[in-house]
């Protein structure tokens, strides 16, 4: 039933895929687990499940008689397989076909989509620029998400999505079918968001039109944003926006989005109470492994010239005993819920009607047992956090000649938004019983910011070495600011009634 020749051609389309997680060596002994023929008239569907270095993958294979180019099916050269000998129609015998990966063709699209959604479409398309899944469009108002690992047991997205919905959260596309198969899920079929805009896009047009303004030749300087918001910052950032440069509204409703958010996942999942030394060990233990993979040779040089030279990674460890030293020992850390677990500016879109939620899979680096273990609602308050300073980051080396200033104004920028994020999420009726007393809360978030920029440099050192500086200079940062530095508001402030008159821009 498998189409002659189509294991030999396996290995070399998984090497080429963004999605494929493996070796060289992996892609070259792929192994089929299971299979099913969802579609024998012309094109031809084939799913499949393989097996390469370890892992499962979900391959959905097209297969044409015509061949597979201009005017056929929008297929890259890298989404080709090759020709095999298929003998899926009895009446015809043996035939020559052309197989490819079915995602890049609508008609064998719009065949997976029946498999588990009831919507009639008629118009498929696929999403580029992926990484460990591939997406489809249908009519512009439904997104499917394939699952290109479908790991057993229940996905996160599925999971996650499913069980918001049935609780009232609409700040997430709704869910219209997902695709389970023998314990995997396989795919989720949403609304598509048309017209939505991601929030990494509009933070980062907020960023450029302020550094397009006319700086001041001085600015004060910048505090980190860690010590919340200072008023002469502020000001020198306002008098070099430009109009509609201001985020500062948008966080705080990404704030209470995200209060929202993690209240809905209390009432949809179990919640236990925090353990802050569990914490602190799982912190400590990601940080011994990335000690070791960069205290020596090679591996050490090439981190200390990712970083600049200001961060020894073999000193880290200590410094971060230091730091984590309360949570070591045990302090009342709030509950523990099911949360987000990859929370940043790209995984909340903006649509006219508000924002909305993307992406409940979690960190892709994690296992699907860490990615659906309870934790503080502080991981994901972290994460949003981050992708601020990243964003700030990110539109200051575009503007690489703006010199101190824009480093500055960049600086002001971030802490604006780290502080209308928090004052909103914070003020959400509910929250405050999810997260740490007053008296331990800036120690738990400070312990879940640094790790997540810990995880950030560990990611940045494999894969995006010019960015290492980004999460280097947030750890130093937190390392050298001292609780006492923490804004003058915690979970039990009461919320302000007109942020924009207390933070004028």
């Amino acid at each position: 039933m498998i189409p002659q020749g189509l294991q030999e051609q396996l290995g070399a389309f998984l090497g080429r895929q963004r999605w494929f997680a493996g070796t060289p060596e992996d892609a070259g002994a792929v192994r089929i687990l299971d299979h099913q023929w969802l579609q024998r008239q012309d094109p031809q569907l084939l799913w499949l499940l393989v097996e390469a270095g370890g892992s499962p993958y979900q391959v959905p294979i097209g297969l044409r008689q015509a061949p597979v180019g201009a005017g056929s099916p929008e297929v890259s050269d890298r989404s080709i397989l090759g020709p095999v000998t298929s003998d899926a129609n009895e009446s015809q015998g043996p035939v020559e076909m052309i197989a490819y990966d079915a995602l890049g063709d609508a008609q064998c699209s719009l065949a997976l989509l029946k498999e588990f959604c009831s919507e009639e479409v008629s118009r498929a398309r696929p999403v580029g620029a992926e990484q460990s899944n591939s997406s489809v469009v249908f009519d512009d108002r439904i997104i499917m998400k394939l699952f290109r690992r479908p790991l057993q047991g229940a996905n996160p997205e599925v999971e996650m999505s499913l069980a918001l919905d049935e609780v009232g959260f609409n700040h997430l596309p709704a869910p219209l079918g997902h695709w389970r198969r023998d314990g995997r899920d396989l795919a989720i079929a949403h609304e598509y968001l048309a017209g939505g805009v991601e929030g990494w896009a509009i933070a980062l047009t907020s960023l450029r039109d302020l550094l397009a303004g006319d700086a001041p030749t001085s600015l004060p300087g910048a505090e980190p944003p860690w010590a919340g918001a200072q008023d002469e910052v502020a000001d020198a950032a306002r008098r070099a926006a430009l109009a509609g440069a201001d985020f500062a509204s948008e966080a705080a409703r990404l704030g209470e989005v995200t209060a929202r958010m993690h209240v809905a996942l209390a009432e949809a999942f179990p919640v236990e109470p925090g353990d802050s030394i569990q914490w602190a060990a799982r912190t400590e233990e990601f940080m011994s492994h990335l000690a070791a993979r960069y205290c020596s040779g090679e591996a050490a040089a090439r981190a200390a010239e990712a970083t600049r030279g200001i961060l020894e990674i073999s000193s880290l460890q200590g410094r971060l005993g230091e730091l984590l030293a309360a949570s070591r020992r045990g302090i009342p850390a709030g509950s523990a819920i099911r949360t987000h677990g990859d929370y940043h500016l790209g995984q909340v879109m903006r649509s006219e009607v508000g924002w909305f939620v993307l992406d409940f899979e979690g960190e892709p680096g994690r296992s699907l047992e860490e990615r659906r273990a309870l934790t503080s609602p502080l991981k994901d308050v972290t994460g949003m956090l981050r992708s601020f300073h990243y964003a700030a980051a990110s539109a200051a080396a575009e503007r690489q000649a703006g010199g101190g200033a824009t480093s500055e104004l960049a600086a002001a920028w971030e802490t604006r938004n780290r502080v209308a994020f928090l004052r909103s999420y914070l003020g959400h009726d509910g929250i405050a019983d999810l997260l740490p007393p007053p008296e331990s809360f800036w120690e738990v978030l400070r312990h879940f910011e640094v790790e997540k920029a810990c995880y950030e440099l560990g990611y940045e050192l494999a894969w995006r070495p010019d960015w290492a500086w980004v999460p280097t200079e947030a750890i130093l940062r937190i390392l050298a600011t001292p609780l006492e530095a923490q804004p003058e508001f915690s979970p039990d402030t009461p919320a302000q009634e007109d942020q924009e008159e207390e933070l004028p821009w």
